[in-house]
């Protein structure tokens, strides 16, 4: 019985780890295609047509903090958690200020009321999480907004369009 739920988990790890691991190089790779990162990311290789470099800067950076962490699951969990919770608060923002101020709804339950809850819940969430969770998950947003700084001062402002 333990055999089959050891195994289980290994193999459910492995996979989510493939799938995270080829989804943030991807996304790298598009941020460096887009001029958002260094252009050595947004190099795909010709034969096999995969984002390589960025494939291999996010397994060698998985593997450094898999193995500087080991000990640590809880609190890279609670990192983890504290980045899709912050993510999750913003969106709340998001939807009342596009469809309330965008679009002037007048839908004040579905487009104030709700995000405005969930805004409040997650809120709570936060606060009450783990201080080295959140500690460590503003020093990441602090070098997401330096770089952002650096990208503005460098003349190049996000550009977001969407075609419909």
């Amino acid at each position: 019985m333990v055999t089959v739920a050891v195994t289980s988990a290994l193999g459910a790890a492995v996979a989510n780890s493939l799938v995270a691991q080829a989804a943030t190089s991807r996304l790298l790779f598009s941020m460096a295609r887009d001029g958002r990162l260094f252009r050595f990311l947004a190099h795909v290789n010709p034969r096999r047509k995969v984002p390589e470099r960025a494939v291999l800067v996010v397994g060698v950076i998985s593997l450094i903090l898999g193995l500087a962490a080991v000990s640590q699951v809880g609190l890279l969990s609670s990192l983890v958690n504290f980045g899709a919770l912050f993510s999750f608060l913003l969106l709340n923002i998001a939807v009342g200020y596009h469809f309330l101020v965008r679009q002037r709804s007048r839908n004040w339950w579905l487009h104030l009321v709700m995000p405005l809850l969930g805004f409040l819940i997650i809120g709570y969430v936060l606060v009450n999480a783990d201080l080295n969770a959140k500690l460590g998950g503003l020093a990441w947003m602090l070098v997401g907004v330096v770089i952002a700084v650096v990208q503005w001062l460098r003349g190049r402002t996000p550009a977001l369009t969407l075609e419909e």
